[in-house]
């Protein structure tokens, strides 16, 4: 398939919810992850941009792929997106947001979705949770 956009997400489950990240000056909340550099690997893009935004550092070993979806990209609707989406099982280093991201977000089923980019909303939030991952 054909797309324009391709990105490496982790999906980062604590207290059964999902963590979700809003970048400075931006009104959605995303996956954390971001865009493969020319000749990136998924999983190298993936290591990096964990590490960019949340400083930490995760192990490839540590990082399972829960699928590969596409859609139209949340922030660029005129734009095709393929997100392969990692579970994270082990990370080192505490969360916290880089000086790109402005703001965390913890959700689960009940959260309130409205500023959720689609993609997590009706998809990614109903998978964990039918997998048992999240309330």
């Amino acid at each position: 398939m054909d797309v324009d956009i391709h990105k490496a997400a982790g999906i980062i489950i604590q207290d059964r919810k999902v963590l979700s990240l809003r970048s400075k000056g931006g009104t959605m909340f995303l996956n954390p992850g971001g865009k493969l550099d020319p000749g990136e690997s998924v999983e190298d893009a993936l290591v990096r941009e964990l590490f960019e935004e949340l400083t930490i550092d995760v192990k490839k070993h540590n990082a399972e792929l829960l699928d590969t979806y596409y859609a139209p990209a949340a922030t660029q609707p005129d734009k095709k997106l393929r997100m392969d989406t990692f579970i994270i099982h082990e990370y080192d280093g505490t969360l916290a947001a880089s000086n790109e991201i402005e703001e965390l977000r913890w959700l689960d089923s009940t959260s309130d979705l409205t500023n959720v980019a689609s993609l997590i909303a009706h998809t990614i939030i109903p998978t964990l949770k039918q997998k048992g991952l999240i309330d």
